[in-house]
Order: structure tokens, then C-alpha cells, then sequence
């Protein structure tokens, strides 16, 4: 009787027409996913640096245009690397005003 009941149980269970996925883990799973977080971590610092770089860059083009901009406001005439001639404070305070009117 114990036989037969089993045997039956196993047939219904073949017969279920919503098969259910079985996963099987193997030793190499764990090695897959450790090697593929392993590629993401080395993508992620890539992209880090990348961001890093992009804002270093962004910092330096800032300060080169304030430099700009101080070098166009302050020096009416560039003698030579030690010497130059400087705007008087009016001119200064019109191409102040100019500046922050166009920017």
C-alpha cells in the first residue's frame, strides 16, 4: 500500500502542469559571482577616477578664467613678465560692473 501511494504521489507531481524551476548551485557559482562583483568594483573605481579627473579639470578651467578675468579687469598694459601697467580704480570699477553684467 505504502508503494503504491508513493508511486502515485510521484506521477501527480509529473503531471503538474506549472513546472517549477529547480536551481542547482555548483562550486563554480560562488567563483562566477565573485569574479563578476570583482569586475563591477574595478568598473566603479574606473568610473571614480573618471569623476575625479572630470572635476579636476572643471576646477582648473574655473581658476583659468578668474585669472582671466582679474588679469582683464586689474592690467591695462602688460610691459614685460615683472612690469605692468595697472587700471585706474574707476576703470576698474566700469569693467567690474561690465563683467558681472555679462557673465
Amino acid at each position: 500500500v505504502l508503494v503504491h501511494r508513493i508511486t502515485a504521489f510521484a506521477a501527480a507531481s509529473s503531471d503538474d502542469p506549472t513546472p517549477r524551476k529547480k536551481y542547482m548551485l555548483t562550486s563554480s557559482d560562488p567563483l562566477v559571482l565573485k569574479q563578476q562583483a570583482d569586475a563591477l568594483r574595478a568598473e566603479a573605481d574606473a568610473l571614480r577616477v573618471q569623476l575625479d579627473e572630470s572635476k579636476e579639470e572643471a576646477e582648473r578651467r574655473r581658476l583659468a578664467r578668474v585669472d582671466g578675468l582679474i588679469e582683464s579687469i586689474l592690467v591695462n598694459f602688460t610691459i614685460n613678465d615683472d612690469n605692468q601697467l595697472l587700471n585706474t580704480e574707476e576703470t576698474v570699477a566700469r569693467l567690474m560692473q561690465d563683467e558681472r553684467l555679462s557673465v
